[in-house]
């Protein structure tokens, strides 16, 4: 639980109610989508732009990611 003084410090309830709602809106389109949109979209952010062509690595972790069922995802998402 968040603390008063930190939801002021953060602008209120207001962004906890637009956080859960926008992870709610992740979750549901996460399990209609699947994880390849989502996969393609953040990749980029986990490996450097440059890296993306020039290393094998970009093609593992877009794998790992498309591969993964949308629940654990959001397991991940909802811990944070």
């Amino acid at each position: 639980m968040v603390s008063r003084s930190r939801m002021r410090m953060w602008g209120g309830e207001n962004v906890l109610l637009d956080g859960k709602r926008q992870r709610a809106a992740m979750a549901d389109r996460l399990l209609k989508e699947g994880m390849g949109p989502y996969a393609e979209e953040v990749l980029s952010k986990m490996v450097a732009t440059h890296n993306l062509v020039a290393l094998p690595v970009a093609e593992h972790v877009r794998g790992m990611m498309q591969a993964a069922h949308p629940i654990g995802a959001l397991a991940q998402r909802a811990s944070r």
